[in-house]
Formats: structure tokens, sequence, C-alpha cells
């Protein structure tokens, strides 16, 4: 741990101590006036980022504004997900939240290696384009404000936490006018070798959007990490059936982390997809 890391990890563990201490533990109406003069100095002493090694792997700094993660995120996805990253990769992420994800795969693909980050949410994607030059990855990860689904077209976004967002193609639904594009037109002659997909429930448009990218062997990712919203499902159209059959269709199977393979999602889970062996290119 670095001298930087080590003031910052004391000076938050003093705030977080005076905050929680009796009697000042409920004093909201002060918290909220020194509030201000507390962002405001975080952004001062953090400017360049706050460092964390997350999960004990990767290290990477985070704005002053997400001071309170800490450096356990995700451990189980996150370790097979960067353990499956080489140098030079193409690694696409289609949900990129606030990109934490982003930032380590940029540093572990490296200088010949690409990132792309898709994030519809205003709020994540001003947080997902702030990390990128925090942690020097302006020639590496490249930021969409886009949605991705089934279709190249436009639509409402409405932005909420977690399922409360969606994508609304329905002109009578007033959310932000968002572009929205399909991977199979985007990464038209392009390979992608690690895909993440995290859409809070619109997996199965994304998959319909990427069928032909994933069919082509020459330009499919050799491993899918999907994340399944199957309680969703029923607004968003999805169904376990179909999501795998899509895979199917393509020459995937679909895994658990702890490799077991799936014939049916009906709770919420990370899948993992690779193409199987004999698939020949269609």
């Amino acid at each position: 741990m670095g001298p930087l890391r080590i003031i910052m990890t004391r000076i938050e563990e003093v705030i977080k101590w005076v905050r929680h201490a009796s009697p000042l533990k409920s004093a909201t109406p002060l918290w909220n006036m020194v509030r201000p003069i507390h962002d405001g100095y975080w952004r001062l002493i953090a400017r360049h980022g706050i460092p964390r090694m997350i999960n004990g792997t990767d290290k990477v700094r985070i704005s002053p504004r997400l001071r309170q993660t800490g450096d356990v995120y995700e451990p189980e996805v996150w370790k097979c997900l960067m353990e499956e990253l080489r140098t030079g990769d193409t690694f696409v992420d289609v949900g990129s939240f606030v990109g934490l994800y982003a930032a380590a795969a940029g540093r572990r693909v490296g200088s010949s290696g690409r990132v792309w980050a898709f994030e519809p949410d205003p709020g994540n994607f001003e947080l997902l384009t702030e990390h990128i030059p925090l942690n020097g990855l302006d020639a590496v990860v490249t930021a969409k404000n886009m949605a991705v689904s089934n279709r190249d077209c436009t639509a409402s976004f409405i932005s909420g936490k977690g399922l409360e967002s969606r994508l609304a193609f329905d002109s009578s639904e007033r959310g932000i006018c968002i572009d929205v594009i399909a991977l199979d037109s985007f990464f038209e002659k392009d390979k992608i070798d690690v895909l993440k997909i995290d859409v809070e429930g619109f997996e199965q448009a994304v998959l319909e959007g990427s069928l032909g990218l994933l069919k082509n062997v020459r330009l499919r990712p050799r491993v899918i990490f999907a994340e399944m919203h199957p309680f969703a499902w029923p607004h968003s159209g999805g169904s376990s059936g179909h999501i795998l059959q899509l895979l199917t269709d393509a020459g995937y199977q679909a895994y658990s982390l702890g490799g077991c393979r799936i014939d049916h999602i009906d709770k919420y889970c990370e899948i993992i997809a690779r193409p199987l062996p004999t698939t020949a290119m269609r």
C-alpha cells in the first residue's frame, strides 16, 4: 500500500468514526450543513482519484464522489472475468455502470488492447468518463452514452435505480432521448474477445442484436459474461428458454461461475457462455 493510499485510508477512517460517534451520529442538520464543505475537501485532495486495490488484484483510481466504494466489488464475477482478459484483447462492456470493470480491463488489455464501454444512464456515464482519464486510459477505453438492444434506433431512456431504469420504444413514454445500437451493426467487422452484459433485465434483446456476431467464429467473443435478471423478464420480454436457445443457435454453452452447465435460469445469476468446440462458421 502506497503512502498516498495510506493517508487517504486513515482520513476516511477518522471521518467515518466522527460521523458515527455518539452524540454526533444523530446530528443530521449539522451534517447537512457540513456536507458541501466535506465534498469540496475530497474534490481537492483527491482530484487525481482515490486509489483502490479492487478485490486485491486490480489497482483502480476512483472518483472522490464514489469514496464510499471499498476494495471489495463483486469478487466472484470480478475474479472470473479478469482472469479471462489478455494483453491486446478487445473487451466490450455493455451496461458499464460507473466504469470500474472498464478501468480495470483497460489496465489488463494494455495499450495494444481496446475497451468499449456502453452506458445509457447520464449520471453513471458521467462517472464512467471521469474514471477513464483518472486511470490514464484515454487511448484504450472508449465510452459511449448509448443503449444496446436488438435494433439501431433512438428511444426514451427512463432513469432510475436498478431495475427501475429501462428503455422505452413507445413514444408515449417520456424519458431521455438516447441512441440505441445493436452489436451486430456496431461491430460488423471487428473482433470482440470478451463480452460483458449487465443490462438489468434486457439481456435477451442484447443477445438478439448480437446473433450475427456470435455466429461468426472469426469475430465472436471467446467468452461472454452475462448477468441474468429473470424477475424482470415479464416486463422486458425475456425468457430462460429464449435466451439459452439464442446462445445454442450461436454455438455457445452457458455455465455457472463454478463451471456447471446451465439448462434453465429461474433466479438471479451470472452466466459464462463459451463457444462449443465443434461449431462451424455459418
